[in-house]
């Protein structure tokens, strides 16, 4: 008797799992793939996940490294992009997605033939 709902023994974890794909479906409709783009610093590594033209990449930054990412959607001459920028120490990456191609420039728009942290050639 009343082992349904919140008196289930499994609710925190419905709970979870309810908030988990609930997101993510909503990402999925709004164009992203439901990936989330995060930076994590475990035992003074960093690692970057970030979610461009639709892909995860995940990219691991030296210790102490100073970083932050930001993502945008853009219109071009009628054209959607999308626009993701890391700075990881003062060195800036753009990554942007345009028909399904991505192209990693500096902050000057100059291509990066390293394809920066995520390594996009």
């Amino acid at each position: 008797m009343f082992q349904s709902g919140v008196f289930s023994p499994y609710w925190g974890s419905n709970l979870a799992r309810w908030i988990f794909d609930t997101t993510s479906n909503a990402l999925s409709s709004f164009g992203g793939a439901g990936y989330f783009n995060s930076i994590n610093t475990v035992n003074g590594i960093t690692t970057v996940i970030a979610n461009i033209g639709g892909r995860p990449y995940t990219a691991q930054l030296p210790a102490n490294s100073v970083v932050s990412m930001n993502s945008n959607y853009r219109n071009y001459n009628g054209q959607q992009s999308e626009e993701v920028t890391i700075v990881v120490n003062g060195d800036v990456t753009v990554y942007r997605t345009m028909n399904g191609r991505t192209i990693a420039t500096d902050g000057y728009g100059s291509i990066r033939p390293d394809g920066g942290p995520f390594r996009i050639y």
